[in-house]
């Protein structure tokens, strides 16, 4: 009985070597990735006003989070151990939290793209309100918890057979149980259909939200803000005309988040003349016009600034849907080639298998480069960040000083 055990650990030590390039490229995104999104949680958690723009952010936030302390180090064992994995209960647990993170990524991305296609394209429409996302929200969840239900039923102890033929190995993989092969296929083409779907529904809704930023942006004077995330039954349109101008109310703050602000009055030429008025105001007298003259540029100033905060937080939820989706083609790749031809890895060369079993781990790409996208295109983020480590220098030079 000793002698057959150890005979296992050697050759799962052997096994193993072909997995080494996947393990540490896990590991290295691990490290990143919990860094970075700790920093997103922190900043976005505690020094961020109430927006939808937070609430989505730290949902894929704690998304990433969980995938970076509990699925990328249960991956690392499983690789370490290709053929002595004996913890079915981890098994079950683990691979179901790591699909259930994945839906829920992919659901909360579609979330945002319609978010911002009802504030780009359809400003004086009825807005989500935040407690309309926090509700989407749980709905993502919910969804993502029926998608992801067979996946501790399907995966379990699978037996492995090694260069031994007198000896077998286990790994969490597809249970040895009837039909279970086939279910397991039938369930990734039912997840490689959510995501051909999803990916449709985004590219299409996101080409039309950069319709109608670029056509804006060769109008001058013309700005695109986000609407308040509530109704708009507190607005109403004068002088209707089918050539509507999007003129509505700012909702973004200095990180390009969203926060309710007015916007001026604009008026435009005699034949459009379309403006945006409060329910409850009234209507400005003559010797008015003057003073509204007079603070027209500032207020025009507001307006191009607050547009350029709502673009520039549309291209970075941009950034985080395609680096999610381009994360996933090669492993999607790969899946597909690998189940239509259960030949093809056996065939592989040592260091053939190498690579492929590295680059096979590479969707958890999307769980660390948000932190980095955020860094990016959110100034407010990159400042509160600097901002924390210029306090925590200064309190560890008075510390020292003292």
């Amino acid at each position: 009985m000793f002698s057959k055990n150890l005979s296992i650990t050697e050759l799962n030590l052997e096994e193993a070597k072909q997995y080494i390039g996947g393990v540490v490229f896990v590991a290295i995104i691990m490290a990143v990735g919990f860094v970075g999104n700790l920093h997103v949680l922190l900043v976005y958690a505690f020094r961020m006003k109430p927006s939808n723009h937070r609430i989505f952010i730290l949902v894929l936030g704690v998304l990433d989070f969980i995938t970076c302390i509990v699925g990328m180090p249960f991956i690392i064992v499983d690789l370490r151990n290709p053929l002595t994995f004996t913890i079915s209960p981890a098994c079950k647990i683990l691979r179901f939290i790591n699909y259930f993170i994945c839906s829920a990524s992919a659901l909360t991305l579609l979330v945002i793209a319609t978010d911002r296609y009802r504030k780009i394209c359809v400003p004086l429409g009825r807005q989500i309100s935040q407690r309309m996302a926090k509700m989407l929200c749980l709905l993502v969840l919910f969804i993502a918890l029926l998608i992801s239900w067979p996946a501790p039923v399907l995966y379990g102890l699978a037996t492995v057979q090694t260069s031994d033929p007198n000896i077998n190995g286990t790994r969490c993989y597809t249970e040895d149980k009837e039909n279970f092969a086939k279910y397991q296929g039938y369930f990734n083409a039912l997840l490689i259909l959510i995501v051909v779907v999803c990916f449709i529904v985004l590219v299409v809704l996101y080409t039309l939200i950069w319709r109608v930023i670029v056509k804006h942006s060769g109008q001058k004077g013309q700005a695109i803000t986000d609407r308040p995330e509530e109704s708009s039954s507190n607005v109403q349109v004068t002088n209707n005309t089918t050539d509507t101008f999007e003129m509505t109310s700012g909702t973004v703050n200095s990180s390009g988040s969203d926060t309710e602000e007015k916007v001026a009055r604009q008026f435009l030429p005699p034949e459009k003349q379309v403006y945006v008025v409060d329910k409850h105001s009234h209507c400005e007298d003559d010797k008015n016009k003057g003073k509204k003259t007079g603070k027209s540029k500032k207020a025009q100033r507001h307006h191009q600034q607050s547009s350029d905060r709502s673009r520039k937080t549309t291209f970075m939820f941009l950034a985080i849907t395609v680096v999610f989706f381009m994360s996933y083609v090669p492993h999607l790749i790969l899946k597909i080639v690998t189940f239509m031809n259960k030949s093809f890895v056996p065939q592989m060369s040592f260091t053939e298998k190498v690579v492929y079993n590295t680059f096979i781990w590479c969707f958890f790409i999307n769980n660390m480069a948000n932190s980095f996208i955020y860094g990016v295109f959110d100034s407010r983020f990159k400042s509160e960040v600097k901002n924390m480590y210029s306090n925590l220098y200064r309190l560890a030079r008075l510390r020292v000083y003292r």
